[in-house]
């Protein structure tokens, strides 16, 4: 289901792009399935498991980055946006589609001081990336999102021994 919504969005058809959207995308899944696994384990019914998951996953989408973006987030709430996976997974698509992309209906000749839109994805990116995202590029932030993978998964790992095995839950 990942490559026809990649055609039927208009991405580009180049396979390197296509394979990172993929990986983030399979990666953001692995991520949501560790993260939701790990709440089922402490809960005891789906009510639980809303009642945690929901002031968990609001957060992490309200400081993704696209909800409010980063220069309009407060000094004393930008950790929340460093440490938000969704922000990590975005930033990945968001670097991997805009990277080399010339934007055709905005003519470059013109000097960025005076033109009104972004001639290149470069561009664009020198002024919605975080200066984190310029710094790991799209392997360092995929290797983010692994982490929190594994993070994920230990703490699984650990609520199961802890709850289930044990007989709490």
């Amino acid at each position: 289901w990942v490559l026809p919504m990649y055609l039927l969005v208009g991405l580009p058809l180049d396979l390197q792009r296509l394979l990172i959207f993929m990986l983030t995308t399979f990666l953001v899944i692995l991520m949501a399935c560790a993260a939701g696994s790990c709440v089922g384990t402490r809960t005891r019914d789906a009510e639980g498991n809303r009642a945690v998951l929901m002031p968990m996953l609001i957060p992490m989408v309200l400081f993704s980055g696209y909800v409010i973006p980063l220069g309009q987030i407060a000094t004393v709430w930008q950790p929340i946006f460093y440490l938000s996976p969704v922000q990590w997974a975005m930033s990945v698509l968001e670097r991997n589609h805009y990277f080399n992309l010339n934007f055709e209906d905005c003519d470059a000749s013109i000097p960025p001081s005076v033109r009104h839109c972004f001639a290149t994805g470069q561009e664009l990116l020198e002024t919605v990336s975080h200066p984190l995202a310029k710094m790991l590029g799209v392997s360092g932030m995929l290797l983010i999102c692994a982490t929190y993978i594994g993070v994920f998964l230990a703490a699984n790992v650990r609520t199961i021994r802890s709850c289930v095995l044990d007989g709490r839950i």
